[in-house]
């Protein structure tokens, strides 16, 4: 019991959906919250004012939380959660049903708590751009399965490990077939087309600098050579697809 006691101090939570008590103000609610922790007085008036204001609530302490919007309930949920200090917070879809300025100001906020506070972020959300702004690590869940943690750098070499990696090439001085004939036999190099006036090509994961050296060695200035990017969205669908 003692054990649950101090995880419970040393907490927030943010669920979705939230539940306040709707007939109470801002003000009100957060008094509530505090006294479950034994705040002290003094304490918790202060810290309801400090966290309304981060938030953005501050014009608003004194309305009932019935009245909120859904932007303000999120942002007030977010103030309920850190009323007890907590050094791990827990947040589910913190930004869902928001507009894309409010959904913004969370990120922002989220971000400044773990830089500027030190506060551990478990964030669950469906938004992958979310994540990978938010999120140093990130662990990729379905179907109850955990299926792999690491950062997005990590979980991208994941995926390229086994798919490949594309790359769009121009080569100045040298015909396109000609590179693309003598990129073919390379080690490591999957596929090699024309696309457009360039050559698009799918490798084994670190084969840029060979490749770079074949272009050289038969008389080609690389002009661009960029690998196209893969976003957490689409590393996310095929980390889905290799586990089916």
């Amino acid at each position: 019991m003692r054990e649950v006691i101090k995880i419970r101090e040393s907490t927030g939570v943010l669920p979705e959906p939230a539940g306040y008590y709707d007939n109470l103000t801002a003000r009100q609610n957060l008094r509530f919250y505090a006294k479950l922790y034994d705040i002290d007085e003094k304490t918790r008036e202060k810290q309801t004012v400090d966290l309304l204001e981060l938030v953005g609530l501050g014009r608003a302490i004194d309305h009932r939380t019935g009245g909120f919007s859904t932007d303000m309930r999120k942002r007030f949920g977010l103030a309920q959660a850190l009323i007890n200090e907590p050094s791990v917070l827990f947040l589910d879809e913190p930004t869902s049903g928001i507009d894309p300025l409010g959904a913004q100001m969370m990120r922002d906020l989220i971000k400044k708590l773990s830089k500027e506070k030190g506060v551990t972020v478990f964030l669950s959300s469906h938004s992958m751009a979310e994540v990978e702004e938010i999120c140093d690590r990130i662990d990729v869940i379905a179907r109850g399965k955990l299926l792999a943690v690491g950062t997005v750098e990590e979980l991208r070499d994941k995926v390229r490990e086994k798919v490949g990696v594309r790359y769009s090439l121009e080569v100045q001085d040298l015909p396109v077939q000609r590179v693309i004939d003598g990129l073919k036999g390379l080690k490591g190099v999957r596929s090699v087309e024309p696309v457009n006036g360039h050559i698009s090509l799918l490798t084994d994961l670190g084969t840029r600098m060979e490749i770079a050296v074949a272009v050289k060695s038969m008389g080609g200035t690389i002009s661009r050579f960029e690998e196209e990017r893969m976003d957490l969205q689409r590393v996310f669908l095929k980390l889905i697809e290799e586990s089916a």
